[in-house]
């Protein structure tokens, strides 16, 4: 009986990974995740996306994994001791291939506790990296071209929170500081390198927030436009979705879908839409990047040219 019970006890104390259909894993390229939307205990398929996770990133190996916020629901973290670092992250994102690092931004929900002790979670954490409320990064490609990371804070932005700040506590925060921060960046990368922006809110969108936040539009896009940002990428809608808007040069990359999701359907004006649990990889090369689609099942249901 005991060496049964060691026998099964070694067999469910290692994953078994399974290969994910129809994934492309190009050579030399910056590979990295996108998941968002996710933190409910493991439950409304928080779980079951983060095994398939697991089981790209052991096909992968991604350089590191984004998280575009609401990381915590219903309302973010009291503190770096708080029970939702485990039932939420540690133990549902367990898996030895996703022990490498994340990059995370704060979501609406993350405001609605307290934003700072996840900030004080990356001196805590090996893998969560989040320094500040925005921040950049930089990587390296190939010996002469990097990517270029914006990590923003986009929730003081939004005009509505501003009317709730017994909730969001908005008010007083220096957003014009971020702005001119994050242009300085931008405009410092050089011409060829990659530029990608990562937020919470999604600018445009044709899920339930159909078409999207105005605000934020008329905040961001020329910002974007001049500065040559390739992809902006985001959560907010509990959907994927690619959407490359009319007249803009910037394409717009949503992956909310890390646990409960909001199916809206497909609209006009979408490059791509589901509304399925799953995560969106993206591979960064010199004149591309590739992003593919993988949902719940484990399959890659859609692969995006991102062209320079």
């Amino acid at each position: 009986m005991r060496r049964l019970l060691f026998a099964l006890y070694v067999i469910c104390s290692h994953s078994i990974y399974a290969d994910i259909t129809g994934i492309s894993i190009p050579k030399d390229a910056l590979h990295f995740f996108v998941i968002g939307d996710w933190g409910r205990n493991g439950e409304y398929g928080q779980k079951e996306i983060a095994i398939i996770m697991a089981d790209a990133a052991k096909q992968v190996e991604p350089d590191f994994i984004i998280s575009t916020g609401d990381n915590f629901y219903p309302s973010g973290v009291r503190s770096v001791m708080d029970p939702h670092w485990k039932a939420s992250f540690e133990d549902v994102y367990s898996q030895h291939s996703l022990q490498g690092d994340w990059f995370v931004v704060l979501g609406n929900h993350d405001y609605k506790g307290n934003p700072d002790a996840q900030i004080e979670y990356t001196t805590i954490s090996r893998r969560w990296n989040m320094p500040s409320r925005y921040y950049s990064k930089i990587f390296g490609i190939n010996k002469s071209q990097s990517a270029q990371f914006i990590f923003m804070d986009t929730n003081p932005y939004v005009d509505a929170y501003h009317k709730e700040d017994e909730t969001y506590h908005v008010k007083g925060i220096d957003t014009a500081r971020q702005r001119k921060w994050m242009d300085s960046v931008l405009s410092q990368a050089p011409k060829n390198d990659w530029k990608f922006v990562i937020g919470h809110h999604s600018i445009y969108s044709l899920g339930k927030r159909n078409p999207g936040m105005k605000d934020l539009m008329n905040k961001f896009d020329a910002t974007f436009n001049a500065q040559g940002v390739h992809a902006y990428i985001c959560g907010h809608e509990h959907d994927l979705q690619i959407i490359h808007p009319k007249n803009q040069s910037t394409v717009h990359f949503i992956s909310g879908a890390g646990s409960e999701i909001r199916d809206a359907g497909k609209a006009d004006g979408q490059d791509f839409y589901h509304g399925k649990q799953g995560f969106m990889m993206f591979s960064v090369m010199e004149n591309e990047t590739l992003v593919q689609v993988i949902d719940i099942t484990g399959k890659v249901i859609t692969s995006y040219s991102l062209k320079k």
